[in-house]
């Protein structure tokens, strides 16, 4: 993907699919996650018993055979 079509792609008029989204965080050596968001309010406690998973070091461009 060229630098101008990035551009466009994540502008304010742009408008990236997830499969384009994907692509860039693994050309960038990313690992996306997602999770279940929990909005805070008074009448919920924390969960104080889920754990954080350790972070893992993600793939990088060098990683790979060319």
């Amino acid at each position: 993907m060229s630098r101008d079509a990035l551009y466009t792609t994540f502008s304010k008029a742009g408008n990236p699919s997830f499969a384009t989204v994907l692509k860039v965080t693994h050309a960038l050596g990313l690992k996306l996650q997602g999770g279940r968001f929990m909005a805070n309010s008074s009448n919920q406690k924390p969960n104080k018993t889920v754990k954080q998973a350790a972070p893992t070091a993600a793939p990088t461009y060098l990683d790979q055979q060319h």
